[in-house]
This record gives structure tokens, C-alpha cells and sequence, in this order.
């Protein structure tokens, strides 16, 4: 589908046993990425960050390869339990600001798996993790509105309900979702 718009992928990672054989793959070396400045639309970092064990490199390639405008489409691992070589579990505050403070403007950020469910796949056979998964969310999605631990006074901290809520979700989350835009032109981070 993204040929079919005229985008090509490239995969870019650091090990070749760990790369797919569906795209095309550069390897970086020397923690830069195999690509020439401003040349990615967007970039896709689907539970990467957790994995990169310099995250201000990572971020200032991110930004030099992007073009102006550019966007990041990302996923992180927050509460998960730990799995192959991993580095930093970012919070929700951590992701804005590494964001933010990288020279990208945070779109979007949500909560991805709650950490029940997602803990479900690590206890149990993925068949049984599903139908498990299932219902824990459903209930999950159900319950969360009314159990959400509520200050005495909104006002006290400076929140809506709606915004206080989102972020009791964003702290319970297995995994967080986000979409950040490339600030600045091809010279400044």
C-alpha cells in the first residue's frame, strides 16, 4: 500500500539476524542511521525506544533524516515486563520531553495495551491470553471511567476531569502510543 502512494520503506536496524525480510534494510553504524539529511516523509518507531540504549542519538537522527514537517509514528513499551535487551521504560512525561526537547512538537499521545491485559500474554497460553485479553479489557474500558482515583478538588491540581482521567489511563498503560512532528528546517535540531 505505501508503494502504491509512491513511498518506498527502508527498514533501518542494528543487527542483521534481527531485520525483516519484507523491506529493504540499512544498518547503522556508529549509532548513525544509514541515510542522507531530510530525506524521510515519516518514520515509523514501533517499540524501539525501550531497546536504544542512546536515546539522544536516536532522537537527533530521527530529527537530521526527517524532512521539515515530518512525522514520527511511535509506540513504547512503558510497563512491560522486561524482554530482550532493554534499556529505559519511558513514562508518559518522559516520552513528552525527550520529544520535546529533541526539536519535535508531541501530536498525539495515548495509551496503548493496559498493563493487565498486557500481562495476560506473558502468564498464559497466547490462545487463552486472547479470550482473556478480551474480557479484561472490555471490563477494563467499562470500569476505568468510574474507579479513576479523583482529587478531592479538580481545581487543586490544575486538571478538567477529562484531562485528569486521560492521564490516570496514560499511567496504567502497558504501552504508549504517540505521533510527534519535526520541528525546525534541515539545518536546526
Amino acid at each position: 500500500m505505501v508503494e502504491s502512494k509512491g513511498y518506498a520503506w527502508v527498514g533501518i536496524d542494528v543487527d542483521a539476524r534481527l531485520a525483516s525480510s519484507d523491506v529493504p534494510v540499512a544498518f547503522i553504524e556508529d549509532g548513525r542511521f544509514p541515510l542522507a539529511d531530510c530525506v524521510a516523509d515519516c518514520m515509523l518507531c514501533r517499540q524501539v525506544l525501550e531497546h536504544v540504549e542512546d536515546l539522544h542519538k536516536f532522537a537527533t537522527e530521527c530529527h537530521r533524516t526527517l524532512k521539515p514537517n515530518g512525522l514520527i509514528y511511535g509506540s513504547h513499551g512503558w510497563l512491560e515486563p522486561d524482554h530482550g535487551v532493554s534499556y529505559f521504560g519511558l513514562s508518559h512525561d518522559a516520552i513528552r520531553v525527550y520529544l520535546e526537547g529533541h526539536g519535535f512538537e508531541l501530536l498525539r499521545l495515548e495509551p496503548g495495551l493496559h498493563v493487565g491485559v498486557l500481562l495476560l500474554f506473558y502468564l498464559f497460553d497466547k490462545r487463552v491470553a486472547s479470550h482473556l485479553a478480551r474480557l479484561v479489557a472490555a471490563v477494563q474500558a467499562v470500569s476505568d471511567r468510574r474507579q479513576v482515583r479523583r482529587p478531592s478538588r479538580l481545581e487543586d491540581v490544575g486538571l478538567s476531569l477529562l484531562e485528569f482521567e486521560r492521564e490516570n489511563a496514560l499511567r496504567m498503560a502497558g504501552s504508549l502510543l504517540w505521533i510527534a512532528r519535526k520541528r525546525g528546517d534541515c539545518t536546526t535540531p
